[in-house]
């Protein structure tokens, strides 16, 4: 059985070569081989694209020389590429967005061609359907669009209406016929019982009612840590949320209007290595939002078959003494004693980079330049609400940020020329 919990589409890139090659060679492993090197091989071509998108653009040599460099070098790309995980062709899907943006609507006065409109909303659809949380995002950007931005309203609102429309259809009925069973509220609701767990924990004085009420929606909440909200969601009665929100969102709500310091604080501790550029990852606390990790290069031995998981053995070729060095490498994490390249491997530092352009952008009155902005943070605002802070999660803003990099300089030449639609080197 399948369930929405995890992305089918992923689920079944991931699943059906490893049943095919169990069924004719009597082993996970050629199947599991195949998903690999076809996840490094898709992701490849979407970097490539991105990085021939930029160039065009005109940006300076530099900068296109930093940027092919950072992705064939940075773990965060190449590592994660070989890991069976949705995030990896999610980030690069969600930074082809970005970067078709901005060829759409920002470099040009003109509408630009159909092909690309529908390039544009094939690669939505597709990253649409590779996180469920990148659907609400989309959400999010339709609206801010649809108000603000009346001369492109129309164009966007084709295409990511019709997405999001998409989307209902095939996780709801089509879904529905063939069998997979939906995706969990629960998930959504990690701040909330991170803060109500928070406050239950805390010196202060609760009525009874408020006391009932968190001990009933989260029942695990003397296991709250800080960095984590994976222990409280444990047992959150989510049929009972479901079938009462109304009267769930008002307890919530006024809980947190009287104690709305504990809310924050919990709130920034799931959070902070999504906004932090000095969130030291050599600490257990932190240790998530390391772009590469130990136990990656040189995975424990750990009996899982137990859990009914499917297990594939590593078996590297290479010498021991070879992967005993990059495991000593990886676990000391030298980078993070560099100056410069530490920042670089901070997922903070891409993010206030970000920030930074959007500045820019309203300091230049560039309003148009905002829209791939605008859907990034409205990506952002869910990445944000997850159980805590995980470079997987965040990877978007290292996969964009070669790409507000470049759209900084363009934007520069642009202001310095004076003359109005910038000039793209072709066009596809």
């Amino acid at each position: 059985m399948i369930s929405a919990w995890h992305p089918v589409l992923h689920t079944l890139w991931l699943s059906l070569p490893m049943l095919i090659s169990h069924n004719i060679w009597g082993t996970y492993v050629y199947g599991f081989v195949f998903y690999t090197l076809s996840q490094m091989l898709v992701t490849s071509a979407i970097y490539s694209a991105i990085l021939l998108t930029i160039k065009r653009w005109g940006i300076p040599r530099w900068v296109f020389v930093f940027s092919t460099l950072f992705i064939c070098v940075f773990p965060g790309f190449g590592m994660w590429a070989s890991f069976p995980i949705k995030d990896t062709i999610f980030a690069a899907l969600f930074a082809l967005c970005i970067a078709l943006l901005f060829d759409c609507f920002v470099l040009h006065e003109k509408p630009c061609k159909k092909e690309k409109m529908a390039l544009l909303w094939c690669f939505v659809l597709l990253m649409a359907l590779f996180r469920n949380n990148a659907i609400y995002g989309i959400a999010i950007f339709l609206v801010i669009i649809t108000l603000f931005y009346k001369r492109y309203r129309k164009r966007i609102a084709a295409i990511f209406g019709s997405v999001v429309l998409a989307c209902m259809v095939i996780t709801g009925p089509l879904y529905n016929i063939v069998g997979i069973l939906p995706a969990s509220i629960g998930e959504i609701l990690n701040v909330p019982d991170a803060q109500l767990a928070l406050t239950r924990n805390s010196d202060i004085d609760l009525s009874q009612k408020d006391k009932d009420f968190i001990d009933f929606y989260v029942p695990h909440w003397r296991d709250y840590y800080s960095w984590n909200a994976d222990p409280v969601k444990q047992g959150v009665p989510v049929e009972s949320i479901k079938s009462n929100y109304m009267n769930y969102a008002s307890q919530y709500l006024s809980i947190g209007i009287e104690h709305p310091i504990l809310y924050t604080e919990a709130f920034l501790r799931l959070s902070v290595g999504y906004w932090s550029p000095m969130t030291d990852y050599r600490l257990s606390a932190f240790s998530h939002m390391a772009p590469y990790r130990e136990s990656q290069i040189n995975p424990p031995k750990v009996d899982r078959s137990s859990y009914g998981h499917i297990v594939i053995n590593r078996n590297s070729k290479l010498p021991e003494s070879v992967t005993g060095i990059v495991k000593d490498i990886a676990s000391l994490k030298p980078e993070l004693s560099i100056p410069i390249l530490s920042q670089i491997f901070q997922v903070g530092t891409w993010v206030w980079l970000i920030i930074f352009y959007s500045t820019v952008c309203i300091y230049f009155k560039k309003y148009s330049w905002l829209i791939p902005v605008i859907l990034f943070f409205c990506y952002w605002t869910t990445v944000m609400l997850g159980p805590l802070s995980w470079y997987r999660y965040a990877n978007v803003a290292v996969s964009c940020g070669p790409i507000f990099l470049g759209a900084l300089f363009v934007m520069g030449k642009l202001s310095i020329s004076q003359s109005g639609n910038y000039q793209i080197m072709g066009d596809v």
